[in-house]
């Protein structure tokens, strides 16, 4: 307890010694456009690696075997085909939020219809975020404290209220190498001092329970929500150059990589080892059971890490979103309201507090279901509006379209089994397939969109 208030309280710290150098909403969103390689690279790694990626891939490789790897390696390879294809142009565009990223390439309805569907989406993953400190904090002090939560999110949300991107950019160092260390180590010493037969572990990239639909599903939604990302795009924005953000994705998405075998066979050690990890999860009970004192306060630190390096970008990204793309759409970055902005944050994490508290959620199942809304409605059409973005802006009406059907065949899966008559027309196994469907519709939409687009001069003009 002592060295987790002490980690709180310096993450404060860093918070208030930023709330006075953030002049407006430029400098509390993109933290000034002047960040360097390693700062990008370590951000991007830090944000996208939270909840799902430690807590939920631990337990996932402990049920499912090896295959559970790709709920995160499919990450890095999304971050790799970013490097390979977007990275430079999101830069270069000089956009402030990934709506006003759509505004210049498919116009304002399309620009707010995105917007709209990214912060439902991320409200869900906030508090799939919260829903995982909650977990971390009963392993690391024993009992299952409300007060403990309270106190820990009135700290991440205040120091996030503090200093927005420029505080969460130093943090997210700090926090990354905390997790680095704290996973590298665990696998290590379990792997050393108490052994399993390394020949009884399966390396099979599909299984019994993670079939080839399975891996097809990953590498199209999962992927797909983190090759065009808000939180991505919201590092990228902030680099210096746009050779800088394409070297900071590639580097990053490498990292990711070997990141997600890391923690993959950290499960796959309790799998074999045949323990029960209860409610505590097979990373708390490691902390609890296995590692000595110092070894396991470094890994809780460590996944506590990695929540809260997510949980602030959300929290930041999703406020600049609803202020500069819903509530001011007309305004450029130096004319929306920071102050404004810090009460979203706010607001937003005291939402993201309160689903905390309501049960005991399986993160990944929480996160998976806003990919797909998200992913299904936006990644197909943005994607196509960026391959073209030096030559063409897509039709608005046809560019809204694609939008508009992802976003609903993302839909409906959750929608189904609510609706009298709809869960018989649209079975469970139809049902999952319908946001990759979806996705093929907003394609073919959008590229209708780019043959009746404008060409940029002409649009310029």
């Amino acid at each position: 307890m002592t060295v987790l208030m002490i980690y709180l309280i310096f993450l404060l710290g860093v918070g208030i010694i930023d709330f006075r150098k953030v002049q407006d909403f430029n400098d509390y969103v993109l933290a000034g456009r002047r960040q360097k390689l390693a700062i990008v690279t370590v951000s991007l790694m830090a944000s996208m690696i939270g909840s799902g990626s430690t807590i939920g891939l631990a337990d996932k490789a402990f049920s499912k075997g090896f295959p559970a790897i790709w709920f995160l390696a499919v990450g890095g390879i999304g971050l790799i085909l970013q490097a390979w294809l977007l990275s430079e142009k999101v830069r270069a565009s000089r956009a402030v939020t990934l709506p006003d990223l759509a505004q210049q390439t498919m116009g304002p309805q399309t620009r707010f219809l995105v917007a709209l569907i990214i912060v439902v989406t991320w409200i869900g993953i906030i508090a799939a975020q919260f829903i995982a400190t909650g977990k971390i904090l009963a392993a690391l002090t024993g009992v299952d404290s409300r007060g403990i939560l309270a106190l820990a999110a009135v700290i991440i949300v205040v120091y996030s209220f503090l200093g927005g991107q420029a505080s969460i950019l130093k943090t997210d160092f700090l926090q990354f190498a905390t997790l680095a260390a704290a996973v590298l180590f665990t696998a290590l010493f379990l792997y050393t001092a108490k052994p399993v037969d390394v020949r009884a572990i399966s390396f099979q990239l599909t299984n019994d329970v993670y079939t080839a639909r399975d891996l097809f599903y990953y590498l199209t939604i999962v992927m797909g929500s983190y090759f065009i990302c808000p939180m991505m795009f919201s590092r990228l924005l902030t680099a210096k150059t746009p050779q800088t953000a394409r070297r900071s994705s590639l580097i990053a998405g490498f990292g990711v990589l070997v990141f997600a075998f890391l923690i993959v066979l950290i499960g796959l050690w309790a799998q074999n080892r045949g323990v029960d990890p209860g409610k505590s999860g097979v990373l708390g009970y490691i902390f609890l059971n296995e590692l000595p004192r110092a070894g396991g306060l470094i890994l809780i630190l460590g996944v506590l890490s990695a929540v809260i390096s997510t949980t602030d970008t959300c929290l930041v990204m999703t406020a600049s979103i609803i202020e500069h793309d819903l509530l001011s759409r007309q305004s450029t970055a130096f004319e929306s309201d920071m102050n404004r902005t810090r009460a979203l944050v706010l607001l937003l994490g005291s939402l993201g507090y309160l689903t905390a508290l309501w049960g005991n959620w399986d993160i990944i199942g929480l996160l998976l279901e806003a990919f797909e809304f998200y992913t299904a409605g936006i990644v197909p059409a943005l994607f196509v509006a960026l391959m073209v973005i030096r030559k063409k802006r897509l039709a608005p009406k046809w560019s809204f379209a694609a939008v508009l059907t992802g976003g609903l065949f993302g839909l409906l899966p959750k929608i189904a089994p609510v609706v009298d008559g709809l869960g018989q027309l649209i079975p469970g196994f139809w049902a999952k397939s319908l946001p990759m469907v979806g996705m093929g519709l907003s394609l073919v939409l959008a590229i209708i969109a780019v043959r009746h687009g404008i060409p940029v001069k002409q649009s310029a003009a």
